[in-house]
C-alpha cells in the first residue's frame, strides 16, 4: 500500500505532536519525536506544493518548537500555528 503525503499528513502530525506534549515527560516523549520527524519528513516530501513564503514560515514555527530553551507552552504555541499555516 503507497500513500502520497499531503498537507493534511503534516498538519495531523503537528497536532498530535502538540497533543503528545501533554505527557509527564513533555517534549522528550517518544511519541513528539516521533511525530515530529514523521511531520517533517512529509513536509520535505510535499514542499513543491506550499507556497514558498508559507513553507518558509511554517519552517520556522519548528524550529522554534523544537528548540530547548523556550517554555513549553510556547513550543506548543509554535506547532500550533505551523499547523494552522498549513491547513
Amino acid at each position: 500500500m503507497t500513500h502520497t503525503p499531503n498537507k493534511l499528513d503534516v498538519v495531523t502530525d503537528l497536532r498530535r505532536c502538540l497533543f503528545s506534549s501533554y505527557s509527564d515527560l513533555v517534549f522528550d516523549d517518544s511519541n513528539v519525536k516521533t511525530f515530529l520527524q514523521k511531520a517533517e519528513n512529509n513536509l520535505e516530501k510535499i514542499k513543491e506544493s506550499i507556497d514558498k513564503k508559507t513553507l518558509a514560515l511554517v519552517k520556522e514555527r519548528i524550529k522554534k518548537a523544537k528548540d530547548s530553551y523556550n517554555l513549553p507552552e510556547r513550543r506548543r504555541e509554535d506547532l500550533l500555528i505551523a499547523s494552522c499555516l498549513l491547513y
